[in-house]
């Protein structure tokens, strides 16, 4: 009885990969579909990018992209935590203070992540995968002093319901607020291929539900 259930199981969870990677696809080819050459020209105090290649980044890609960092900063939670327990911390900790805890650690591992990777590539795995790069109006690569003021903004920005990222309907560079205030913008480099990126989208997103429901 057990194998039987062991066989069935395999079998739906190979039909749910299938399934995941053909919707992915058709997601995936629609997204590669919708970046055009853009008319989308920056505004003073930024040089326009070449714009058969870039484009000024749209709230469904920079989503995407936040989804697949949130999978990389919830298995870093997980082993710093498990590291915190080995090396004696009470356990108790994290339940009495659960919800405190918890924010402040995300804040923190949040903040290092995003510096670190924007320090080397101005970009976060997320982003990378998407295609996506944050620029300054010199369109260098972020200092490291850039990356950590950008990244303490974002919080801001994530908080009261991300209410910072409605600022990118108020502006034709897309910028959201930490964008604005630090004076970057994040361009969009067209991929032929989706089908990854949005596979661990909806990933990350099955994992963001599943945080907030346990």
């Amino acid at each position: 009885m057990e194998i039987v259930i062991l066989v069935g199981a395999a079998l739906l969870l190979v039909l749910f990969v299938v399934f995941l990677y053909k919707v992915s696809f058709k997601i995936g080819k629609k997204v590669s579909d919708k970046l055009p050459v853009s008319d989308n020209y920056p505004s003073k105090g930024f040089k326009a990018p070449n714009i058969r290649q870039e484009i000024y980044s749209s709230f469904k890609l920079r989503l995407g992209a936040y989804l697949i960092d949130y999978i990389a900063i919830s298995i870093l939670l997980l082993i710093i935590e498990l590291l915190l327990i080995f090396l004696g911390v009470p356990a108790g900790l994290f339940v009495a203070n659960s919800a405190l805890m918890g924010i402040l650690l995300y804040c923190l591992v949040d903040v290092a992540y995003n510096t670190l990777f924007l320090s080397l590539w101005s970009s976060t795995p997320g982003k990378r995968l998407y295609g996506l790069e944050v620029q300054n109006e010199d369109e260098e690569k972020l200092t490291s002093g850039q990356a950590f003021k950008r990244s303490l903004w974002r919080l801001w920005s994530m908080a009261v319901f991300g209410s910072g990222y409605w600022y990118m309907n108020k502006n034709k560079k897309g910028q959201a607020l930490h964008d604005s205030k630090m004076k970057m913008v994040v361009v969009s480099k067209k991929r032929k291929n989706y089908v990854l990126p949005v596979i661990l989208s909806l990933l990350g997103l099955a994992l963001w539900f599943y945080s907030r429901v346990h």
